[in-house]
């Protein structure tokens, strides 16, 4: 029997994590998920407070895990930039979950729990007795949020795979990409970017709705379904207009010129986007030609819209003429964005980069390695990662003393049934 019971923290291995300061603390959170999008979501409830948990094994690692871009470029399951950034303040509990000595300990942990977050196929989560009514039965008041590609029914809920199926799936590929070429779509597994922030929103407000009422939620989570919500304007052409949207590579609907044009030096670009006819104004005047103010074929959004080409090849021998640095600051005074594409490394050691706090150093092994930081600031109670992530299983004996209260000897007996791996 568990003394204390479950939901009755120690302070043992609290005391090395970010328990009880931010605006969650003392929220208790069992993480199932894995690879991008679920563990995104989990990582800003820790950096705001929260314990935790992820669990992890040896025979399924988390696929995060073995992503590049390595520390070091030396590869290795505790060397992932990308899991330590997605995994910054959580404890990593190891646990064979095919073995029902190893689903019991997962009971506990459920009742101990907040909230329960996985990213399971409906296969996967009947196969650990995670459906509602059992969740429900060893903890009423729990959140229980399953997290997947197209939910848990339906003809494509059995279909598995990352953001970048969804993405295909759901019609982002046909409008990113160039018009002449196949579809090229948008930067890896776009759907587990968006999802999270959308899953991050549905827990707060179950958690608000328990504070009001008592009571737990279940959330049903579709990483599709979400991510349509970024579609509106083309599916609204589609069904207003009968048009039928497709690439356009760097074009705007409304904007010209409109693009990333090639600057003086080895990859360097300068992005120009161009909004009304002032600024259109404005930018002839700064690249020295007065022939294109004053033709009046371009002197209207229309116009020009209808004369990209030409557009584009005025901006391409401006910027290919001087140093990205100086086109990207050639217009001022003038409203229309200008800036240099810059390079990761001098991005990371700008001033204002630091300044804004959207990087965060963090200890890892004897060298400080940035993490992201977050785009919205809470004044009275900021949230950032204060630790690195965990090593896989590291604080297995922590969580299940501290936290569940289990006694040496029972942690002893699960090791040598061999479930704690």
């Amino acid at each position: 029997k568990i003394q204390p019971p479950p939901g009755v923290a120690h302070p043992g291995v609290l005391a090395s994590t970010n328990t009880g300061a931010g605006a969650l603390g003392g929220l208790k959170v069992l993480d199932l998920t894995w690879s991008v999008s679920g563990p995104a979501m989990t990582r800003v409830l820790a950096d705001h407070g929260a314990t935790v948990v992820k669990i992890e094994s040896t025979q399924r690692l988390d696929a995060s895990r073995t992503f590049i871009p390595f520390h070091d470029n030396i590869a290795g399951i505790e060397n992932s930039a990308l899991f330590d950034n997605l995994n910054a303040g959580k404890l990593s509990v190891t646990l064979k979950l095919s073995d029902p000595i190893g689903r019991a300990v997962l009971d506990d942990l459920i009742r101990w729990a907040d909230v329960v977050v996985d990213s399971l196929s409906p296969r996967g989560r009947i196969s650990l007795g995670l459906q509602d009514q059992a969740l429900r039965a060893l903890n009423p008041q729990v959140i229980a949020v399953s997290s997947s590609l197209f939910g848990l029914s339906g003809p494509m809920a059995e279909l598995a795979g990352y953001g970048n199926l969804a993405a295909a799936l759901t019609g982002f590929y046909e409008l990113t990409g160039w018009p002449d070429r196949s579809p090229a779509g948008p930067y890896l597994a776009y759907t587990d970017y968006t999802s999270s922030h959308l899953l991050l929103v549905s827990v707060m407000a179950a958690l608000d709705h328990r504070r009001c009422t008592g009571e737990g939620q279940f959330i049903e989570f579709a990483q599709s379904e979400t991510a349509v919500h970024f579609l509106a304007p083309a599916l609204l052409d589609a069904a207003v207009n009968g048009a039928n949207p497709t690439r356009q590579g760097n074009d705007d609907l409304t904007m010209a010129p409109h693009g990333v044009y090639p600057s003086d030096g080895d990859d360097q670009w300068v992005a120009v986007a161009c909004q009304g006819d002032e600024q259109w104004r404005a930018l002839c005047s700064a690249i020295g030609r007065a022939d294109l103010a004053t033709d009046s074929a371009l002197s209207t959004s229309v116009g020009r819209l209808a004369d990209r080409g030409r557009l584009d090849e005025a901006l391409t021998l401006w910027t290919q003429s001087m140093p990205g640095w100086r086109s990207g600051k050639a217009v001022p005074g003038t409203r229309h964005s200008r800036a240099r594409g810059p390079r990761q490394p001098r991005l990371s050691g700008r001033p204002s980069t630091a300044r804004s706090g959207t990087l965060r150093d963090t200890r890892a092994s004897e060298s400080a390695v940035p993490r992201g930081g977050h785009p919205i600031r809470l004044s009275r109670t900021p949230g950032h990662p204060r630790l690195r992530a965990p090593l896989l299983g590291e604080h297995t004996f922590e969580v299940l003393s501290d936290l569940l209260g289990y006694d040496p000897d029972r942690i002893a007996d699960l090791a040598a049934a061999e479930v704690l791996e």
